[in-house]
């Protein structure tokens, strides 16, 4: 049964598992976080993040409590322009990868990418805005349950530190993580079904690794950003406005 310390447990089970993965990558492997080499390492520790969370769907949630409930298709134009913009940003890496120019290790090097990204889209999606986001709003309001999401969510990306991510560049992209949790926590809610969430996530994962690794620049991504944070404002006031009604 859902439940906000089944959530909180499950939260801190996955940033134990992330914080081990990245110091493996760095000590065995000699990688840093962000770079190509180090997500053709870190396959194996997303591997056991989705059985992590598949498991606690398994034992205590079930899928449809978990987040994958009946879709609300009239929802998806709350997503249509994040979708839009991130179309935009991945076309340009297209051209790159389909021009026929890539050595044979870059194609696998690319496909470890999109592979991992995936992944990490997945246990990411089902932990953050399925386990915790429904465990919490079994004792929290819907705001608080979203709320913890959104800061939760945040707080992961601080684990890139022990991977070796420069504390300046932490700061930044626990910020720029912010937002996106921002956005997803009241998108999966008003949807009822992760997957549009997954897949963007790993289609916005996969063009910000995959550009950086082929020199595509992406001068979209704050575009992105701000798209994002106008549509959870306007889906977060609605939220507090309904709360406030009830």
């Amino acid at each position: 049964m859902p439940s906000l310390k089944v959530g909180l447990v499950a939260t801190a089970i996955y940033l134990a598992v992330v914080a081990i993965g990245m110091a493996i990558t760095v000590r065995v492997y000699d990688t840093v976080y962000g770079t190509p080499l180090m997500i053709s390492h870190f396959w194996a520790t997303e591997l056991v993040l989705v059985s992590v969370v598949l498991f606690i769907i398994w034992r205590f949630f079930g899928f449809a409590q978990a987040g994958f409930g009946p879709m609300k298709w009239s929802a998806l134009i709350w997503f249509l322009p994040a979708y839009i913009v991130l179309f935009m940003i991945v076309a340009r890496i297209v051209p790159v990868v389909a021009s026929g120019d890539l050595t044979p290790d870059q194609v696998r090097l690319l496909g470890w990418i999109t592979l991992t990204t995936f992944l990490v889209g997945f246990s990411e999606e089902v932990l953050f805005r399925g386990i915790l986001l429904r465990g919490a709003m079994a004792s929290l309001t819907v705001i608080q349950a979203m709320f913890l999401s959104t800061v939760a969510f945040s707080l992961l990306h601080a684990v890139n530190f022990f991977g070796g991510l420069p504390l300046g560049v932490m700061i930044y992209q626990l910020a720029f993580t912010f937002i996106v949790g921002f956005f997803l926590a009241p998108l999966a809610l008003r949807l009822g079904n992760l997957w549009p969430l997954i897949i963007w996530h790993w289609l916005w994962d996969l063009a910000l690794f995959a550009g950086d690794y082929l020199g595509v620049s992406q001068p979209l991504i704050l575009t992105g950003l701000l798209v994002q944070a106008v549509i959870a404002l306007t889906m977060w006031s609605a939220e507090m406005r309904r709360s406030a009604s009830a």
